[in-house]
């Protein structure tokens, strides 16, 4: 891979997730240095932006949002900061932003940096289909976790139940990783289209607690660009 020293400041994407906690979800790019990171970020808006974004979101539940930083920055530092200046759109499949900005100039205060991890194209598959699960209270939320390119990115609004559930809620960690037992992910790649399509699923932590999903929104984004530069793929 590339390192940080070739990396430029840059505009960047993060796919919002959540309504009264909110997280953002990196949109990155596996063959461009300054995008080529998995990061998801816990931010807040200053309250009267708080009202224009809830008020859109209830009003579009299933279409994405995203932030677009306004100064162009190194994500590292983004990631680091305390805020930012940024914009919020409506995206395409693509995740481009759509016409004109429902928020023009915002801050965007950063709670915490939940996951920066550089992106590795020639990393393994994991066996089981892998995803990050974060979130709080009734509102959880799920990112596929990128390893080997090619690879796709989606993220989802799901509730948790089971002995997963009591874990996470007692437990100072703020991310960790679950895979689905029923699915494959390694003999199934290159994943091309949604692989979650049952509304309810068991999931399994790293340390064998287990647990179920109710998936509620679905956002299959940026795979056109993540995978940019591999001739042939069509995600």
């Amino acid at each position: 891979m590339t390192n940080s020293q070739e990396e430029k400041p840059s505009a960047h994407g993060f796919l919002d997730m959540g309504n009264e906690n909110l997280f953002a979800s990196h949109l990155p790019m596996f063959f461009t240095p300054e995008h080529a990171y998995q990061a998801i970020l816990n931010f807040e808006f200053p309250s009267n932006d708080m009202q224009t974004y809830h008020q859109t979101k209830k009003e579009n539940p299933g279409k994405p949002l995203i932030i677009l930083n306004k100064n162009s920055m190194i994500l590292k530092d983004m990631v680091n900061s305390t805020s930012f200046l940024a914009k919020a759109h409506f995206a395409n499949d693509n995740g481009d932003p759509i016409g004109q900005p429902f928020i023009k100039t915002t801050t965007v205060t950063v709670k915490k940096s939940l996951l920066f991890e550089q992106l590795n194209p020639n990393q393994e598959y994991p066996e089981k289909l892998t995803y990050y699960l974060y979130g709080t209270n009734l509102e959880f939320h799920l990112s596929h976790m990128l390893t080997k390119a090619p690879n796709f990115e989606q993220d989802l609004d799901v509730a948790l139940s089971g002995d997963i559930l009591d874990k996470i809620n007692n437990s100072n960690v703020a991310i960790v990783k679950v895979s689905f037992p029923s699915l494959n992910e390694k003999s199934a790649q290159p994943i091309t289209k949604d692989p979650l399509i049952q509304p309810e699923y068991s999931i399994i932590m790293e340390d064998g607690t287990n647990g179920n999903i109710s998936i509620k929104n679905k956002f299959w984004i940026n795979n056109e660009p993540l995978n940019m530069d591999m001739p042939g793929m069509n995600m």
